[in-house]
């Protein structure tokens, strides 16, 4: 008995290599291949694992959107890059501080440029932080291994600009002047000029998401 791939028609039969997502729909090899952007199996031989594990854990309408926008499946691997999912090895990576790896082309998503205090600032800080402008599509300017430049306040959950500090008289407090000066002092931490004297960071709540974050 065949089946036919979610995303082109083809009929699939026993010995065909194939993923299954989560809710029991089939993908062909080419168009696991098409997801992933590298290959993942071979035909009669079967997909690795890895792969289809992926697949699994997602649905049919997931799949089928990632393959209509032309958009990779991002695997998470100590030997990927945490952006786009491609493999690297770390001697063309920019590593982070905690050991995870980013290649070139994800790094020039969020820095214009990269150089040295790019790289410095990437080895100084966690994968999270940097994720939180990659995700968002948002831009980041290093000063320093410390330091980056953000161009405006954002919720890192929901990517709203519509964020208030808690706590702060809404009347003093203008939101859209302090981010046009914003120093970015630890990723997602801290905003320099309205940080606490004791923990340097400020919490900030997000009015459309309701989710409370540091910077």
């Amino acid at each position: 008995m065949s089946r036919n791939c979610l995303v082109c028609g083809k009929k699939l039969g026993i010995l065909n290599a194939k993923t299954i997502t989560s809710d029991g729909a089939l993908l062909c090899l080419d168009d696991t291949n098409k997801l992933f952007g590298e290959t993942t199996g071979k035909e009669h031989i079967g997909i690795k694992p890895t792969y289809a594990s992926w697949v699994q854990k997602h649905t049919s309408a997931e799949i089928k959107d990632l393959i209509s926008k032309n958009q990779t499946a991002i695997l998470i691997a100590p030997d990927r890059c945490i952006g786009c999912g491609r493999k690297i090895s770390a001697f063309k990576a920019t590593i982070t501080k905690d050991n995870k790896r980013i290649c070139s082309n994800c790094i020039h998503k969020v820095f214009k440029d990269q150089n040295d205090t790019v790289n410095a600032w990437i080895n100084n800080h966690d994968s999270d932080y940097f994720l939180a402008y990659f995700k968002n599509d948002r831009s980041l300017k290093a000063i320093s291994k410390d330091k980056a430049e953000v161009e405006t306040l954002f919720c890192p959950y929901c990517n709203s600009e519509n964020v208030k500090p808690l706590g702060a008289d809404k009347k003093s407090f203008s939101v859209g002047k302090a981010a046009a000066g914003a120093v970015l002092t630890g990723g997602i931490g801290v905003l320099a000029g309205f940080a606490g004297k004791k923990t340097g960071k400020t919490d900030f709540v997000c009015m459309d998401c309701g989710k409370q974050f540091k910077r």
